[in-house]
């Protein structure tokens, strides 16, 4: 994965393979970007030495996501990558 596969998702798209049709899929699918990407900014804020405030920054996260993703997926084998950022 690259930046290139999370900048739709960064400028606020969705990616063509979310289900139109399916309002209930769809949903989850936000639900499951907005906890993971929001639980990463939790944790750059809570790992930061200093009192500088940290704001959010979309680049930084999918980075961050993109490590996440091989983690779970490639070295822990738990579970795809569909199910980890759908």
């Amino acid at each position: 994965m690259s930046y290139e596969d999370f900048e739709p998702i960064l400028d606020g798209s969705f990616p063509d393979d979310v289900d139109d049709d399916d309002p209930e899929t769809e949903q989850t699918k936000i639900e499951r970007w907005d906890f993971v990407d929001n639980s990463i900014h939790e944790l750059i804020k809570s790992l930061n030495p200093s009192k500088t405030e940290i704001e959010w920054n979309g680049t930084i996260n999918a980075e961050i996501r993109e490590v996440l993703v091989k983690y779970f997926v490639d070295e822990l084998k738990v579970c795809t990558e569909d199910e980890f950022y759908p």
